[in-house]
């Protein structure tokens, strides 16, 4: 019984005093490794499956466009509006003048004339106009 017990405190002794191999401690790290190129490759085969597919059919631009364009309004109010960009530059708004709309304003204002309506516009045109893009309008008929 005494060779059993002094067996089983060697093999305590042994297990416990067991330092790890580095080659089989590598192992795991290179399987990480391994695992996270595996899983960005898989991710970017995926998007450029998503942008391949989009640039045959459209679809995503499909359906945030309209959303996105829904978002896009304005509305006549009474009085001056604080809810309105004008353009400030570009060939075409200079040549019909809409870069001056706030210069003809004040001008009229000081002579005695006031602004009865005027287009509010909703956040996101407002923030559209603050970055150069031009308002969606309606487009006179040609005839």
């Amino acid at each position: 019984m005494s060779a059993h017990s002094t067996y089983s405190e060697n093999l305590a002794d042994t297990s416990a005093n067991r330092q790890p191999d580095s080659a089989s401690a590598a192992v795991p790290a290179e399987l990480k490794s391994r695992r996270w190129w595996i899983k960005w490759l898989v991710l970017l085969v995926v998007i450029a499956a998503a942008v391949f597919y989009e640039a045959r059919t459209s679809v995503l631009q499909s359906r945030l466009l309209p959303w996105y364009a829904a978002k896009l309004w304005y509305q006549d109010g009474d009085g001056p509006s604080g809810q309105i960009i004008f353009p400030t530059g570009g060939p075409f708004d200079e040549r019909r003048g809409y870069t001056r709309i706030p210069d003809f304003q004040q001008r009229l204002q000081d002579q005695g004339f006031a602004v009865t309506i005027q287009p509010r516009f909703s956040p996101e045109l407002m923030r559209l106009a603050s970055w150069g893009i031009a308002p969606p309008y309606r487009e006179p008929t040609v005839g």
